[in-house]
């Protein structure tokens, strides 16, 4: 039965792919955050808030898509004033050419802007499981992303291999994913064929090129600096305060 249903999928997305000239989908990403605070910290850490919410958009038509950040927000409460003031905001962006099957991932990093062509390919398994979400039949595929496997459902009825940032290259636009370990979730919130939009589906020109290792590089000896400086200032917090 379930053979014959995904048949049934493929043969109607042949079709229904000709009638899709553009779309755009809205996800809600949330993300677990988890901080490490000292015993004399506990009450801190208390009024941090234990996930956050981010709004991503993907915008696609026959030629391209450009996935990037939605300028709908969504601020936790338990977050403080002072930091929401102090957020910079990103221009993250991640481009595909759908003919040429060519990619640009456009990073900010410490105010600084990076594009990269690079990017390894997602490799992906299809388990057979499908469910239904928005009206959309959808399927069920993994990968890994560093060492943390990754679940995605995506729907043969846009058929286009499109989804999430470097999540894509299934058949068919992927409409939710999930970490195994619980850490994140991006799920679509809504789905827009053939309406006209002013966003302009083209590859992010602004910036430094460079290679997919050497950012990662990069982005770990950052993420490294700022660690060492949240623990500076603790230990200079504590000492301040006698402990």
């Amino acid at each position: 039965m379930k053979l014959n249903l995904s048949i049934l999928v493929f043969l109607f997305s042949l079709s229904l792919n000709a009638q899709i000239s553009q779309g755009k989908i809205t996800y809600t990403q949330t993300i677990k955050l988890d901080f490490e605070t000292p015993p004399e910290m506990k009450t801190m850490g208390k009024e941090m808030p234990k996930k956050k919410k981010r709004f991503k958009e993907l915008y696609f038509n026959q030629s391209g898509s450009l996935f990037k950040d939605s300028p709908k927000k969504e601020r936790s409460s338990q977050e403080p004033r002072k930091r929401r003031r102090n957020k910079r905001s990103k221009d993250n962006q991640y481009y595909k050419d759908l003919k040429s099957e060519t990619i640009v991932n456009k990073k900010d990093l410490m105010g600084k802007s990076f594009l990269i062509t690079d990017e390894p390919k997602m490799v992906w398994k299809l388990s057979g499981e499908q469910k239904a979400m928005m009206d959309y039949l959808c399927m069920k595929a993994t990968t890994i992303q560093d060492s943390v496997e990754i679940i995605a459902w995506f729907t043969p009825q846009i058929p286009l291999p499109i989804g999430p940032a470097q999540f894509h290259g299934l058949p068919g636009a992927i409409l939710s994913l999930e970490s195994i370990d619980g850490k994140m979730t991006m799920i679509a919130s809504e789905i827009t064929l053939n309406d006209s939009f002013e966003i302009e589906i083209k590859a992010p020109i602004k910036g430094e090129a460079i290679g997919y290792i050497e950012y990662k590089k990069l982005e770990q000896e950052k993420m490294e600096e700022r660690q060492k400086m949240r623990k500076r200032g603790r230990r200079q917090g504590q000492h301040r305060r006698g402990f």
